[in-house]
């Protein structure tokens, strides 16, 4: 798997973390934390490819990253370590690049929204539908537990439908999110501009 890491560069020209975090990176050169590796707190942060577009901004660098100590672990939306180094700028993010490629993120993660909205409201519709059949079938033939029997399994397949829906969207999002980073490093790479 290829990680990145997101840094600034000060206007004495030397790299800081981006995003919190202290110390200077210097190419090729390890950065380690010692004691219990906590996320957020003490441990090295990178990301991959479907997680730059919440690291990466206007005016930052993408670097391409490898970990030095211990295994990558996955956290939300970054990976963290107890050591790595950055090996190789990528490029850095300007107007140019950023704007375009979040627009696209954005309508994809938008599309993908109103699809879910779209499929979880049949879903609901078609429960309350087979909510009522099973009522009107009771009620003809004066069977109330299987009526019951019949609405909660109509809810029941609501739910799990419902949570169909939830989780194809979170699918969709990451692919979004995964298309933006590839689109960004691409275009970062293919920018002449800004090499180092």
């Amino acid at each position: 798997m290829d990680y990145y890491k997101i840094v600034r560069r000060g206007d004495d020209g030397r790299l800081w973390p981006a995003h919190g975090g202290t110390g200077e990176w210097v190419p090729d050169v390890d950065r380690v934390v010692s004691g219990d590796l906590t996320a957020c707190r003490n441990a090295i942060h990178f990301c991959a490819v479907d997680e730059l577009v919440y690291w990466a901004s206007v005016g930052t660098e993408v670097w391409e990253f490898s970990p030095v100590v211990g295994k990558a672990h996955a956290d939300e939306n970054k990976h963290y370590a107890a050591g790595g180094r950055i090996t190789r700028c990528v490029g850095r993010v300007t107007d140019a690049t950023f704007h375009p490629i979040q627009a696209f993120y954005n309508a994809a993660v938008c599309q993908a929204r109103d699809a879910r909205n779209v499929a979880a409201r049949r879903v609901h519709d078609a429960a309350v539908c087979q909510a009522r059949d099973a009522r009107n079938v009771a009620a003809r033939s004066q069977d109330e537990k299987a009526s019951d029997a019949n609405i909660r399994r109509a809810w029941e397949t609501c739910d799990d439908a419902t949570r169909q829906c939830q989780k194809d969207y979170e699918a969709a999002v990451r692919r979004a999110g995964e298309e933006y980073g590839l689109a960004l490093v691409r275009q970062l790479t293919e920018n002449e501009f800004y090499k180092r």
